[in-house]
């Protein structure tokens, strides 16, 4: 029997305002269609082989709202485990195991956290076909994705040498700053710095020559306003730069520069 665990908990901070305190992100449908982050992963367990009912846990706060997603997405007698106090990943997988405990003598838990995208459920359920047989032997397997940049939100794998598809753990880097996430090596490619220089180059030039224009029209504008108040001179040479619409090819030009930079690549 597989149980999943699926970690709904979050104090609603990283994308306020729209994720808050009584409403965080995983409640809500955030990655394109109509479910709900929660919605979507449980959803995506469909097609796995002895899936048991999920194990939920929670804010004591979002219960209704856990259970109301639940039930439109179908799920029958999920289990909610209701935390007072968030106290991370650890402790909310111990409660988890420890009530899964009660439906089954040794069972196999499969954790999830609520608020991941997956666009491709396909690899992902092949990657927990190949994973149960090592799970199944008491190994803990853990899943994780090839990094394209360094990223300090988030910690990081060594893999050991191996065939796999999967491989021994050599170490874990536990989200790292910047410069220590370059240190390991987690971006596979590198900017070529000959195109970036050549895309920067080009973006100062029409930066620069657009200031120009501004000074040189708001100059003309403010001292045509010089019979007004000092104070609302200022306000027409505004609205007359503005009506000018003096950067919207500059906008353009960012626009260009961004899409044209390479993906690996971080403002």
């Amino acid at each position: 029997m597989l149980i999943p665990v699926v970690l709904s908990g979050g104090a609603g901070t990283r994308l306020w305002p729209l994720s808050r305190e009584l409403y965080p992100k995983q409640l809500l449908a955030l990655a394109g269609g109509e479910r709900t982050m929660l919605q979507d992963t449980v959803a995506r367990l469909e097609g796995l082989p002895e899936l048991a009912a999920p194990v939920v846990v929670c804010n004591e706060a979002h219960r209704f709202m856990v259970a109301e997603q639940l039930r439109q997405q179908g799920v029958a007698a999920p289990s909610i485990i209701l935390e007072p106090v968030g106290r991370n990943t650890a402790p909310a997988i111990a409660l988890a195991a420890h009530a899964a405990l009660a439906s089954a003598p040794d069972p196999l838990l499969l954790v999830l956290p609520a608020d991941h995208v997956v666009r491709d459920t396909a690899p992902f359920l092949a990657a927990v076909m190949a994973a149960l047989p090592a799970a199944q032997a008491g190994r803990l397997v853990t899943f994780g994705v090839v990094a394209r940049q360094p990223e300090t939100g988030y910690g990081y794998i060594r893999r050991s040498a191996g065939e796999g598809p999967l491989y021994p753990i050599a170490s874990f880097v536990e989200k790292p700053d910047a410069a220590r996430a370059r240190e390991v090596g987690l971006v596979n490619r590198v900017v070529p710095h000959d195109a970036l220089q050549t895309e920067t180059e080009a973006l100062a030039a029409l930066l620069a020559k657009k200031l120009t224009a501004a000074v040189r029209i708001g100059k003309r504008a403010f001292y045509d306003q010089l019979s007004l108040p000092l104070a609302d001179a200022y306000a027409q040479t505004a609205a007359v730069m503005t009506e000018n619409m003096l950067w919207r090819d500059t906008d353009e030009g960012i626009s260009a520069f961004l899409e044209k930079r390479p993906p690996d690549w971080q403002a």
